[in-house]
């Protein structure tokens, strides 16, 4: 695996055991009281920012990619294609984009549960 990468994703949904992980889910929660802190302003769930969310999400895991040759990763020359690790120190923003993405999605389904039994959306707002 090429320097500086881990073979893993992690915007931390797992128990934070090092002090990495922990910075990691402290920010994650710092995003996540954010992004709850925009939903008190709702008057029903907004699209535009929990669709940017989800962008941002994705954008953010994007930028974190290293694609590698596979002949190169198992040190098999006829191997074919590519694999994807990622760049080492990539957990504090992925677990950033998703504690604001995931504040934002929980209380659009709340909400929406809500709604489908019976509530109004002034009743939701209570």
């Amino acid at each position: 695996m090429p320097a500086d990468t881990v073979q893993f994703y992690n915007d931390g949904p797992k128990r934070p055991l090092t002090g990495a992980q922990q910075v990691a889910e402290s920010h994650y929660r710092q995003r996540f009281l954010a992004g709850a802190h925009e939903v008190i302003a709702w008057r029903t769930p907004d699209s535009n920012a929990i669709n940017d969310a989800w962008g941002q999400r994705r954008r953010v895991r994007h930028a974190a990619e290293v694609h590698v040759p596979s002949s190169v990763l198992f040190g098999h020359p006829h191997l074919t294609g590519e694999q994807v690790v990622y760049r080492r120190g990539h957990e504090v923003e992925a677990s950033r984009s998703r504690g604001r993405c995931q504040a934002l999605e929980m209380a659009r389904r709340q909400w929406e549960d809500l709604h489908s039994a019976g509530m109004e959306n002034s009743e939701v707002l209570r």
